[in-house]
């Protein structure tokens, strides 16, 4: 296995592991869905190593490109885009701190919350709850995975770099 094998079977791992809360399996546990995280300005704002342009790739996409800028101190918006000429977005939402929650808000309305932020993972659960959640993993300066999971079936993984000048 190559050593891009190994890290990604470890990182899709991990994700499973945090999605558990480090306790038991997740059949054994409660259906109730996780609280949103209480998540101070200054964690959210240390989310600034997204910023910049991203290409993406992984869950049967060569490539697909995104932006990540600071609005103000309380709302990072994502752009997203067709092609690397980063011209006409095709897509837009924001992640809103507001109340001491972060909400990610796609065509006005919030479509998962943040119920984990710790050093370099961010995990969202979908509203409404019982939907499939998702988590962020920063690898390094230039590098972070994304995982979607898919009960039943192995996750998705889409592994972000960053572009220069980005």
């Amino acid at each position: 296995m190559t050593r891009t094998g190994v890290r990604r079977r470890n990182v899709v791992a991990a994700v499973i592991l945090a999605g558990m809360g480090g306790a038991a399996p997740a059949a054994a546990q409660s259906d109730a869905a996780p609280e949103p995280a209480a998540v101070s300005a200054e964690a959210f704002r240390g989310l600034g190593w997204l910023e910049g342009r991203w290409v993406g790739s992984g869950g049967g996409y060569d490539a697909f490109y995104e932006a990540y800028r600071f609005v103000n101190d309380s709302t990072l918006e994502q752009t997203t885009y067709p092609d690397d000429g980063f011209a006409d977005p095709d897509g837009r939402s924001t992640m809103e701190l507001r109340g001491g929650q972060v909400l990610k808000h796609r065509d006005g309305r919030a479509e998962s919350a943040v119920v984990r932020l710790a050093g370099d993972t961010i995990r969202f659960q979908r509203l409404p709850p019982g939907r499939n959640g998702f988590t962020w993993i920063r690898e390094d300066a230039d590098t972070w995975t994304a995982v979607l999971d898919r009960p039943g079936r192995d996750p998705v993984v889409y592994t972000l770099r960053r572009l220069p000048g980005g």
